[in-house]
Parts: structure tokens; C-alpha cells; sequence
């Protein structure tokens, strides 16, 4: 069946916006990163916060946004409480396997400037502050903590608890506390609280629209409600609400003014996320379907009829008639499930696809783009032979479909054939002859343009999923197979790779590797590439491997030529010897693409995320070898690999302190053939490709020597031609 698309031409970037220095957002604007709170002084005014340490802020209804950073990026920021037009506080927090830390910040000049005031409370679980100076905290412990210095200090109350905290005005507050949960109520500030309401469950909802009138709510299968019209003093029990979704379902819920608010269902069906809407006018009694909802799952109420919303993927929302009607104010092409491959055909024609079907197409490098959309799937992956013909390919919730186009996108045929899974990779040879893997154990091949396939098996009876298949030339091809469940290696599972050289009729296993792999690049019938969590290199056709790289950065690796490799963030341009860190502002990177050594794109974060450099982009350090997170405790100096060699071989060491290393090179009699290291470098592990042909070496044996201040060692090694 053909599908027409009608093209929806868009400037979202003025070309000035490609001038700044290092990677930009594209799409949406300001920025793509997660959002996970909002809040609003009025109409206009508010902040908005996110991961990688965003903080946004809008004077004029979201129209226009200021980022306004901090040094530490790291932190993702969960809430921020706006006291007036100048004072405000943020609670982010650093939760990784080696950090734990919660973090407070406190502006006083309307969030041109934000400094730390605390660190010290771990685990918070949420802030209420009640003017500039005064504030409650409480945390995962059930510790209740008050500030009365503007954040600086905090005291805990010993003779209180608490799990929630709110207040609705600087004297009259709320917190939980106890098991069985009991609501307690304060009218002085926190010196006392007196229970007012026993809860079966933790809220959902706390919200006052004034000093008198407050909703609150919480969930077991059905919704319970719960108003009062006196401070809280008293509750009186509302209409209860049954979720309309037997699948899986959390709740948002927000009341607007008195009588109204709204829920919003997240809904999870065969993996796929929807959001429905529903609304109320009169306390419950009916609830109104307002549809299918966008992607906001945090909101900010200033006046009952104007709203904001935000949510992943850097969407924000805005409503003007009471929630009955929303708009994306950050991507003028609404808010779009992910982006998840970018494939550009020249320096000026490329793709980006994702999910709800999305197509982006550009024909002046990213200075505009259009839209595209061939239906409700999950698009993964995109290979364009020319600037007319291309393929995409993904699943729908319950097929998996592979499009082709002959008209650079204008229109897109279904190309029927009953695929097993998802789409994992294309790789067209020519026009006739391609070939697509989709997550199971075969290796599908077309020699007509995809009107017909045949598959090939290389996998196993285990779980197997393949990746990566492409080509070096017209008959030599490489193909990742993963297993699953410990097989064959014991474990989290391995990789097999498996090669061709008669255009895909027969499949050769190169062997296994354990664990399993992300991606695979070969850039030659030698040299390849490997993504398990850390980049591993072969010189000698997928034989044998050895680390270039420590990296748990993006899972696709891309070459730009064949010493040239990226790999999210990281990119090298001596084949893996040495590699660069970027900021590319994104906290994700789902495909990356450079066109040449200074114009790249890239498709991130959890909406339809696009990214563009002109400049290479911003390098955040130079990363010698393999670049790690730990600090070795002792020097060290490994054995070469591959040992003995022709040409090329690899030295590994480590240092446990910084200082300045030399790593020379020395024939048998003890003269100095090649000097590899000579400079200061930090405490870590590194990692030098040695590559004899540059020194025009013949065969024998030679010897590498580190000095590292006292430390020395000397190995022996053995080039053979």
C-alpha cells in the first residue's frame, strides 16, 4: 500500500544559531534534555529544571527562555520554589553508584545567578519554603529539617517526623508522617502539628488554591478524593475515580480552582507510553475525556485557566482555556516520541528518524527541516542510496514494517514482507542489493530493491539479536550477533561476529567475545571497531581484540575515514591511539553523524532531539588512550598486544599519580628508536598505538621503557615481517 505525505516545511533555526561555539540544539529550542519541574510566579514568569543541570527561565509566557547554568552538570535538578520576582531555591541531587548527594541552590537576583547554600541533608524527599529566609525540609529517613538563615543552616526537629511537607501560607502547613499514615497540620510555623486527616495510602495530590480551600488524593486501583473548604482543618470525602486502562497506570493530578482539575493516565501497553487527559468542573462527579495527552508529566497552574507542562525530551506545554487545549511551545512540530537515527545522504540532504512514524528531512544542512510522517511506528534506523531512493525501518505496536522511497521522501511504500522483529540496521550495497537485520538470528538480503528477501542464518537456538550489518566493499560484510542468558560463554551473555566476503550467500563466525555488544564498525577487511561497554580495536580481522577506550558513551560507533571514529562524545582521528571528549550538551546520543571534521549532527535525548555543530564542536579534555574513571593504585606497564607484530601493536600503562612520563622505544643494542610519550600526563590508564612503519623499522627484537618520576620498567617485544 502507498502512503502520501504531505510535507510540512518548518524554520526552526536561523543560521546565527549555528555561529555559537560547539554543539546547538536545533530541535526543540531552547534546549532537548529531560524536563522534570516547573513552577510559575503569574502568567509569565517561571522556571523550568531538567537534567544535566538545566535550569530555564521565561518572563514573557514562555515566548522566549533564558538557560541559566551552573558549574555542576551532573545534577539533576527535581523542584524549584519561587518566593517572589528575585528570591527562589532548587533541590537537585547526584544519585550514581559512587555519589550520593542532594544539593540546594538559592538565587536572589531572579535566576541570573545561582549559588549553594546546602549539601548536607541527603535523600530529600521535598522542600517547602515559606518566605526568603524561612523553609522545611524532610527526606527519605522521615527526618523533618527547618531553616530560618535562607538555606544555609538547617536544624532537625527531634521531636518531629515527616515524609511530605507543604504549606499554603508563611504560618498554616502540612506534613505526613507515621505508619499507618497520618496527616498533621501546623498554624505556627511548625512549632506544633495536630493530626487532621489518617491516610491509607501516600498522596497523589496535595494542592491549596488559597489559605481555605485544598484538594488532596491518593491511589490503590481507584482514586480517592478529598476537599476542604476550612484550612484543612477538616476533609470531606469526594466522588471517587476508576481508571479507565486495565494495563498499568500512574496518575497526575492537579486542581485548577475550586470545583475543577484534571487527570492525566500514563498508560503502559506493549511498551508503548500514552497519556490521556480527563477533566472535572464539579468536584468529580463526571470527568470529561480530553484525549490523547502530549508528553508533560509535571505542571505549574499561575491562574486557573492558563497552565504549563513539562516533561522528557525538552517539550514543554502551555495551555490558555483551563486545560481543554494545549500547545508545544518549545518544537514547532508538536511533541514527537524520540529521535533515533540521523543518515545524511551529502553535505546538504539528510534524515533524521524516530518514533510516531517521524521523518525529518533537510536539503540546506540543518538549517531547516521538514516533516514527515508514515504512520504510527517506532522508526530505528534509515539508509539512503541516493537523494531519491532511501529505506526506513521499525516496528508498530504489533508489526514490524521496512519503507522505501523513490522520491527523496515525497512518498513511502510498505514493503511486505513478515519480518520477526524490530528493525536493528540496512545497509544498501546498491540500488538491488541490501540488507537488514531485525533483532533475531537472520541476516535478510534483497537483490531487487527489496521486492524479495531471503534470509540467512547465523544465530543460534539461544536468544540471539543481531546488529550493525555493513559493508567494506561489494563482497566483504560484518554482522554483531548477541547472546542472551549466559550462552555460549557463561555470564551476561557474548558476542559473535560473523563476516562475508561473497555478498552475504554465506555467513563465516569470526568467533565469540563475552558480554554483550552495543555496536560494530569495521572500517577496512582488518580494522574494526567494537562498542561492550568500552571500545575494543582489531587490526587483524576481528581475530583478536584489545581496548582503546573505557566508555559507556552511546551505544552506535560512526567513522568519518578510516582512522576517524566516533563514538558519542569521544572521537579519535588516530585509530582509537588517542581520543577527545566534546560537550555535546545532549544526555543522550541516540545516532551521531559528521559530514567532515567540523560540520556533525546529531539525533538525542527523549524527544525528537536534533543537534548540530559547525566548529567540531566544544572539547571538554583530551583523553590519551584509554580514558577511565578509576584511578589506578600502582604504576603499571603492560605486555604489548599483539605480541609479536607486523606492523602495528598496542602498549597499555597506568599511573597511579600525575607526573611527567616518557615511553620510548629501543633496538638491541640500546638506541632510542622512537619516542611515543614525553609530557605530563594525569594519574590513569593509556593507552599508545605503536605503529613500526613510521620509523621505518625491520624485523628483531625490541624494547619499550616507561619512566614515571622513580618509577621504571622496561618490556621486551618482537616485530616480525
Amino acid at each position: 500500500m502507498r502512503k502520501f505525505i504531505i510535507i510540512i516545511l518548518v524554520l526552526i533555526a536561523s543560521q546565527n544559531i549555528f555561529a555559537q561555539v560547539g554543539w546547538q540544539w536545533v530541535n526543540p529550542l531552547p534546549q532537548g534534555n529531560d524536563l522534570s519541574s516547573c513552577s510559575f510566579l503569574n502568567a509569565n514568569t517561571g522556571f523550568v529544571l531538567g537534567g544535566l543541570g538545566t535550569i530555564m527561565r521565561t518572563s514573557n509566557g514562555g515566548q522566549n527562555w533564558k538557560i541559566q547554568n551552573i558549574e555542576n552538570k551532573s545534577i539533576w535538578f527535581q523542584s524549584v520554589y519561587p518566593i517572589d520576582n528575585f528570591v527562589a531555591y532548587l533541590v537537585g541531587n547526584i544519585h550514581s553508584q559512587s555519589i550520593y548527594k542532594d544539593y540546594i541552590y538559592k538565587t536572589t537576583n531572579g535566576g541570573d545567578n545561582w549559588f549553594l547554600v546546602s549539601d548536607s541533608i541527603l535523600s530529600i524527599n521535598n522542600c517547602a519554603f515559606v518566605n526568603a529566609n524561612t523553609g522545611f525540609c524532610v527526606n527519605s529517613d522521615g527526618n523533618l529539617y527547618k531553616t530560618t538563615n535562607g538555606g544555609y543552616n538547617w536544624k532537625k526537629d527531634l521531636n518531629n517526623q515527616g515524609v511530605y511537607i507543604y504549606f499554603s501560607s508563611e504560618q498554616t502547613g502540612f506534613k505526613t508522617s507515621g505508619n499507618p499514615l497520618q496527616l498533621f497540620r501546623t498554624t505556627n510555623q511548625g512549632v506544633t502539628w495536630t493530626p487532621c486527616f489518617q491516610l491509607p495510602y501516600s498522596l497523589n495530590c496535595f494542592k491549596f488554591l488559597n489559605e481555605m480551600t485544598g484538594y488532596l488524593s491518593y491511589a490503590t486501583s481507584t482514586m480517592f478524593f478529598y476537599k476542604t473548604t476550612n484550612g484543612g482543618l477538616n476533609w470531606d470525602a469526594l466522588p471517587t475515580y476508576t481508571p479507565n486502562a486495565s494495563t498499568y497506570t500512574d496518575y497526575y493530578v492537579n486542581f485548577t480552582n475550586d470545583c475543577t482539575g484534571f487527570i492525566i493516565e500514563n498508560t503502559w501497553n506493549l511498551a508503548v507510553q500514552q497519556r490521556q487527559a480527563f477533566r472535572t468542573t464539579n468536584d468529580g462527579a463526571n470527568w470529561i475525556n480530553l484525549g490523547i495527552y502530549g508528553s508533560a508529566l509535571n505542571f505549574s497552574f499561575p491562574q486557573p485557566d492558563i497552565g504549563y507542562g513539562v516533561g522528557p525530551g525538552g517539550y514543554i506545554v502551555k495551555t490558555t482555556n483551563y486545560g481543554y487545549n494545549w500547545s508545544c511551545i518549545t518544537s514547532q512540530f508538536g511533541c514527537i516520541g524520540k529521535s533515533n537515527y540521523v543518515d545524511f545522504i551529502n553535505s546538504q540532504i539528510g534524515y533524521v528518524v524516530g518514533e510516531s512514524g517521524a521523518v525529518f528531512k533537510t536539503t540546506d544542512t540543518g538549517l531547516n527541516w521538514s516533516l514527515q510522517n508514515i504512520g504510527n511506528y517506532k522508526l530505528t534506523f534509515a539508509n539512503f542510496i541516493n537523494t531519491l531512493t532511501g529505506y526506513v525501518g521499525g516496528s508498530g505496536i504489533s508489526t514490524v514494517n521496512l519503507f522505501k522511497t523513490t522520491t527523496g521522501g515525497m512518498q513511502w511504500d510498505t514493503i511486505p514482507y513478515n519480518f520477526y522483529s524490530a528493525i536493528t540496521s540496512i545497509y544498501f550495497i546498491d540500488a538491488n542489493t541490501g540488507f537488514v537485520t531485525d533483532g533475531g538470528s537472520y541476516v535478510f538480503k534483497t537483490t531487487n530493491g527489496g521486492l524479495n528477501w531471503s534470509t540467512t542464518g547465523i544465530g543460534h537456538s539461544a536468544p540471539t539479536k543481531n546488529f550493525d550489518v555493513h559493508f567494506v566493499n561489494s563482497t566483504t560484510g560484518f554482522v554483531l550477533n548477541n547472546f542472551y542468558s549466559g550462552y555460549p560463554i557463561p555470564g551476561p551473555g557474548s558476542t559473535e561476529i560473523y563476516k562475508t566476503t561473497n555478498t552475504g550467500e554465506t555467513w563465516n563466525s569470526l568467533g565469540f567475545i563475552s558480554a554483550p555488544s552495543l555496536s560494530l564498525k569495521f572500517v577496512s577487511e582488518n580494522t574494526g571497531y567494537i562498542n561492550r561497554g568500552n571500545i575494543q580495536k582489531t587490526t587483524n580481522g576481528g581475530l583478536n581484540w584489545f581496548a582503546v577506550l573505557n566508555t559507556g558513551d552511546a551505544r552506535e560507533i560512526r567513522t568519518l575515514a578510516p582512522n576517524t571514529v566516533y563514538v558519542g562524545s569521544y572521537k579519535t582521528t588516530n585509530g582509537g591511539t588517542n581520543w577527545t571528549f566534546y560537550n555535546t550538551k545532549a544526555q543522550s546520543i541516540n545516532s551521531i553523524q559528521y559530514l567532515n571534521e567540523l560540520t556533525g549532527f546529531i539525533a538525542g535525548g527523549n524527544g525528537a532531539g536534533i543537534l548540530k555543530t559547525t566548529d567540531g564542536g566544544e572539547i571538554i579534555s583530551s583523553v590519551y588512550g584509554i580514558a577511565s574513571n578509576e584511578i589506578p593504585d600502582k604504576f603499571l606497564l603492560h605486555q604489548n598486544y599483539p605480541n609479536p607484530f607486523n606492523p602495528s601493536t598496542v602498549i597499555r600503562y597506568q599511573l597511579s599519580v600525575a607526573g611527567f612520563i616518557t615511553l620510548k622505544v629501543f633496538d638491541l643494542l640500546g638506541k632510542e628508536v622512537a619516542a611515543l610519550v614525553n609530557e605530563k600526563q594525569n594519574a590513569g590508564s593509556y593507552a599508545v598505538d605503536f605503529n613500526s612503519a613510521e620509523f621505518n623499522l625491520p624485523s628483531g627484537i625490541y624494547f619499550y621503557t616507561l619512566n614515571a618520576g622513580e618509577f621504571k620498567e622496561t618490556r621486551k617485544m618482537v616485530l616480525v615481517k
